[in-house]
C-alpha cells in the first residue's frame, strides 16, 4: 500500500472511531440481582377506604383514638420501604427474629403505624434497623430496639448528599447518580411530587441514552391491584429535573424530586452472613466508566 493510501485509510478509521465514540449509546440498568422478571418487590396497600382490598383490617391496632383509622392509605413511604428491606435481606442470611419477605415487613409497618401520614422511606428504614423514628415524620411507634439493633449500635445509618452511610438521600438526582446507585448495588426509592402531594415509588431498572434517563421500572403501592407488577413509565427531562405521569391522568406531571437509598456495600461490614449469590456491591461497568469519563472531559473544556 502506498504512502497516501496509508494515510487515508489512517484517517478513515480515525473518522469512523470518532464517530463511535460521538452516537448515541442507549443502555439498560438494572439493581443488583433484579431483572424484567424477577428479583423485584411490589407491597401493596389495601386501599380499604376505596373498597379495594383482600379483607386486611381497617384500623391502627395502636390508633389511639379508637376511631378506625384508614389503613395504609398514606403509607407508599413504607411500602417502598418495605420493598427495599426485602431485596437488601434477600442478600443475607436471616437473622433470628426478623420478619422475612415483603409481605410480612409491610404488614410491620402498618400494624406499628399510629396515624395515616405519609413519611420517608429513609425513616422508615432507619426505624426498622434501630427501632427508632429518628425523623419523627413516619409515624412508626418506637420500640426498645430494631430488628438490627445488635449490628447498627453506635454507627451512624443517614447521610444527605454526601454518601458513605447505609442511608443516603439525593435532592433532584441527576441521571448519572441514579445510573450510579443501580450501578453500584444500591437500592433506590424515588419520591416523586405534584405540587403538594407526594408519593414514594421504588426505582428497579432505567434506560438511559448518554447518562439522559427515558425510561425507568418501578413498583409503585398505589397501583390499585393485589397483584405485584413492574411498571415501565416513560420520564422526560434531565440532570435533576425529571417529569413522569402516573396511569393516564395528563393532569398530573409530576417531578422526581428525592431518591433515598440503601448501600448493602456498607452492611457487608456488620457481620452479617452473605446469603449464597457473591458481592453486594457489583465493579463499575463500563457505562459508569464512560460517564465519569464525560464528565471529566466536560470539566477540560470548561476550563478551557
Amino acid at each position: 500500500m502506498n504512502k497516501y493510501l496509508t494515510i487515508v485509510a489512517i484517517a478513515m478509521l480515525g473518522a469512523t472511531a470518532t464517530q463511535a465514540d460521538t452516537e448515541p449509546k442507549t443502555e439498560t440498568f438494572w439493581a443488583n440481582g433484579v431483572s424484567a422478571e424477577s428479583g423485584w418487590y411490589d407491597a401493596n396497600k389495601t386501599h380499604a377506604d376505596d373498597g379495594i382490598g383482600n379483607g386486611w383490617s381497617t384500623t391502627y391496632p395502636n390508633d389511639p383514638s379508637g376511631n378506625g383509622a384508614k389503613t395504609d392509605d398514606s403509607m407508599c413511604y413504607a411500602a417502598s420501604a418495605a420493598n427495599l428491606l426485602a431485596w437488601w435481606q434477600n442478600q443475607y442470611e436471616p437473622v433470628d427474629g426478623v420478619p422475612q419477605g415483603v409481605d410480612a415487613i409491610w404488614q410491620t409497618f402498618v400494624e406499628n403505624s399510629t396515624t395515616d401520614a405519609g413519611g420517608n422511606a429513609s425513616s422508615a428504614i432507619q426505624w426498622w434497623l434501630t427501632g427508632k423514628d429518628n425523623d419523627r415524620f413516619t409515624h412508626l411507634a418506637d420500640q426498645e430496639t430494631g430488628y438490627y439493633s445488635e449490628y447498627t449500635t453506635g454507627r451512624t445509618l443517614y447521610d444527605k448528599e454526601h454518601g458513605g452511610c447505609f442511608i443516603e438521600s439525593i435532592t433532584n438526582p441527576t441521571g448519572a447518580q441514579l445510573i450510579e446507585a443501580l450501578d453500584k448495588g444500591k437500592g433506590v426509592s424515588l419520591t416523586a411530587s405534584y405540587k403538594d402531594e407526594r408519593h414514594a415509588i421504588t426505582l428497579w431498572g432505567l434506560e438511559h441514552t448518554d447518562g439522559i434517563i427515558s425510561k425507568i421500572w418501578i413498583t409503585d403501592s398505589d397501583d390499585y391491584t393485589m397483584v405485584p407488577e413492574l411498571t415501565a413509565l416513560t420520564v422526560e427531562g434531565k440532570d435533576g429535573a425529571y417529569t413522569l405521569k402516573f396511569g393516564e391522568d395528563d393532569e398530573k406531571i409530576y417531578t422526581i424530586t428525592t431518591a433515598y437509598t440503601i448501600n448493602p456495600g456498607i452492611s457487608d461490614e456488620w457481620g452479617l452472613v452473605k446469603a449464597t449469590g457473591g458481592d453486594s456491591v457489583p465493579e463499575p461497568t463500563t457505562a459508569t466508566l464512560s460517564l465519569l469519563a464525560l464528565g471529566a472531559l466536560a470539566m477540560r473544556r470548561r476550563r478551557h
